[in-house]
């Protein structure tokens, strides 16, 4: 998906917490 391509480019983008954007990568995966 286009959250998870964009966490792996920029992991710091989404602030502090790479584990945001992980997070959210998973939730997209699993719906």
């Amino acid at each position: 998906s286009d959250m998870l391509l964009r966490w792996q480019r920029d992991p710091d983008e989404e602030g502090a917490d790479p584990f945001a954007g992980l997070e959210a990568a998973l939730t997209a995966a699993t719906q």
